[in-house]
């Protein structure tokens, strides 16, 4: 495994330890973009999540500092950072917690968030969905 991916697969699982072990309560949604298909627009950062209500997407970078910025990924974090998202370049997690920290959004305790909620997707919440 490469050093990206080792740097990626970090930030998801602290991004995804707010959650709790078995389900709720549910504090953020992360998703990983695999990009280079022909049906996803370029530049898409690595990394989609919510995070306590706010859209974030982390564009993960070497820890070496090797690999550069694609124009199109630059205009995508400068679009989200100006639509009221968080856009964030990281090499390490560090570099995440810092770039929450700047936009006032960071949670330093995962394990206080991960426990003792009684919230619970049920069948109404989905069937409320396909009622849209």
């Amino acid at each position: 495994m490469g050093p990206e991916k080792k740097v990626e697969q970090s930030i998801i699982k602290w991004l995804e330890s707010y959650n709790g072990v078995d389900g709720p309560p549910y504090h953020t949604v992360v998703y990983k973009i695999h990009g280079g298909s022909q049906f996803q627009k370029s530049g898409i950062p690595d990394i989609l999540c919510n995070y306590f209500g706010h859209f974030v997407a982390i564009e993960v970078k070497r820890p070496d500092g090797q690999g550069e910025l694609s124009t199109n990924q630059i205009i995508n974090l400068i679009k989200i950072n100006m639509s009221g998202g968080v856009g964030i370049v990281a090499k390490s997690l560090d570099e995440v917690k810092q770039g929450l920290s700047k936009h006032g959004i960071y949670k330093p305790n995962p394990q206080a968030y991960a426990s003792g909620s009684t919230q619970r997707i049920t069948q109404e919440h989905i069937d409320g969905f396909r009622d849209i």
